[in-house]
């Protein structure tokens, strides 16, 4: 039955809602979507903390082959310009190394979105002996983490 579950979440992360991009509507659905499970079917207390979203690496990335395309076309028809199409080709790859390796240049001129965490905390219910005392509780407090954005690092 739990497999079930789970692959009913995963159904509709993928296909109702689809692509969850930081900041993006489908992002907060999933979000929403998330707590409900966790409520309903886990029996926990979820929340939903809005967070800065980072920008979208991808559009670093585009951001840099577009510039790089361009230059590359246009010294196609105009001979003069090889020279700083090569220079904007190789600082562009260079500015996607560096965000790949994780130190922001372009992404940090971006802007950013409203993201989402989704938190669960399990705490097991203290325990009484016969005279009051309270027991030593050997289950442990959980807070579950689980990643839904599709780039996820």
């Amino acid at each position: 039955m739990a497999d079930q579950k789970l692959m009913e979440v995963a159904k509709v992360l993928a296909e109702d809602i689809g692509p969850r991009p930081t900041g993006t509507e489908e992002e907060q659905r999933a979000a929403q979507a998330i707590q409900k499970w966790l409520e309903r079917d886990a029996g926990l207390q979820a929340a939903i903390e809005e967070v800065d979203g980072d920008p979208e690496l991808d559009n670093a990335r585009t951001i840099c082959f577009a510039a790089a395309f361009l230059m590359t076309f246009l010294a196609f028809i105009m001979k003069f310009l090889a020279l700083p199409a090569i220079v904007i080709t190789l600082l562009a790859a260079v500015v996607v190394l560096l965000e790949n390796l994780g130190h922001p240049i372009l992404t940090r001129f971006l802007p950013k979105g409203i993201s989402q965490n989704v938190v669960a905390v399990y705490e097991p219910e203290q325990t009484f002996s016969e005279d009051g005392s309270p027991r030593q509780n050997r289950a442990r407090k959980i807070v579950l983490l689980a990643p839904y954005d599709p780039h996820f690092r």
